[in-house]
């Protein structure tokens, strides 16, 4: 199963001007960075972005979604995802 990223969302998510590039949905998402730096855009009380690590390795991800499910659960955010299936980019 192939997913395609909506247009109108990553357009959204371009026009922020965010740290750093978008490009490969897959691996840009794959961290939880840039879905910090989102959070962090909207509510700069739920998080502390120089928490989070801008980097590819497995451990920055897992760090990063397991800081990432703190800030959904302080928000009220619910998800059925996995960290690790999220962090290793297994969202088919």
């Amino acid at each position: 199963m192939s997913f395609s990223f909506p247009r109108e969302v990553l357009k959204w998510i371009q026009g922020m001007n965010l740290e750093n590039s978008f490009s490969d949905y897959r691996r840009d998402l794959s961290n939880g960075y840039v879905m910090a730096q989102i959070i962090d855009r909207y509510n700069r009380e739920v998080l502390m972005l120089h928490s989070f690590q801008n980097s590819q390795k497995s451990t920055a991800k897992e760090n990063n979604w397991v800081l990432l499910t703190r800030v959904f659960a302080k928000i009220g955010f619910e998800t059925d995802v996995s960290t690790q299936a999220v962090s290793e980019g297994k969202l088919d």
